[in-house]
């Protein structure tokens, strides 16, 4: 072997070293959000002037009602204060927003109550609260500093990888409990799957009928 092909094969065995790539030490352990269950909690007030609840609070309090219909992961809570100055303002304030909710389609019987002791305050709120379901950013990912790049030498990933990606997860998903579990199916159509096997059996067409409107035809007008 001459000289020249040993100086050949030593250069060609170095680019491959060179090319060789070391193992991840983070692969398939990407940052993930987590998801935490945190009480949502409106302290409703009574007035004495108007003999039971403070209605110019009702539209806040009709938003937070708005998110316990939609992000509600418990029974709603309604704590009541005992031993209150006004015993007939706090029945007539509960009795108002019993109303109310029932005006919402939240029936009282589907309502957790409870007490807590107002030590004779003329002034001590009702509470109405829910468990909800909250995304978060990956912890790993707080307080890290940015690698350059371009001096990852090893092919290592760099501590970063895949934060944004879990924080933008975090912040767009609707229920935050989707992220723990997957949501349960709604029952299937009895009614309807008995409807499309009478046709199949009858031997007539099972796919629903299209309008004349829903044809998709190309229009006859540049015709």
């Amino acid at each position: 072997m001459t000289r020249i092909t040993m100086l050949l094969l030593s250069a060609a065995g170095l680019a491959l070293s060179g090319c060789y790539t070391m193992p991840s030490d983070r692969a398939g352990d990407r940052p993930q959000p987590y998801v935490t269950q945190e009480t949502a909690r409106f302290e409703l007030a009574m007035n004495p002037d108007e003999g039971g609840l403070a209605w110019s609070q009702m539209g806040a309090f009709s938003a937070f009602i708005d998110g316990y219909r939609s992000d509600g992961a418990s029974r709603l809570a309604v704590t009541v204060p005992d031993r209150v100055a006004d015993m007939d303002m706090a029945d007539s304030a509960m009795s108002e927003l019993f109303a109310y909710l029932d005006g919402r389609g939240i029936a009282s019987h589907a309502v957790a109550l409870g007490e807590y002791d107002a030590q004779g305050s003329p002034v001590a709120p009702i509470i109405v609260s829910y468990m909800v379901y909250a995304a978060h950013a990956p912890r790993e990912c707080e307080n890290l500093g940015w690698s350059n790049l371009a001096g990852e030498f090893d092919n290592r990933a760099y501590p970063r990888f895949g934060c944004a990606t879990a924080a933008n997860y975090a912040a767009m998903v609707g229920h935050a409990y989707d992220l723990v579990g997957p949501s349960s199916s709604a029952p299937a159509d009895a009614g309807r799957n008995a409807t499309i096997m009478d046709r199949w059996r009858a031997g007539q067409p099972t796919s629903s009928q299209r309008s004349e409107d829903e044809s998709g035809a190309v229009s006859q007008v540049a015709e």
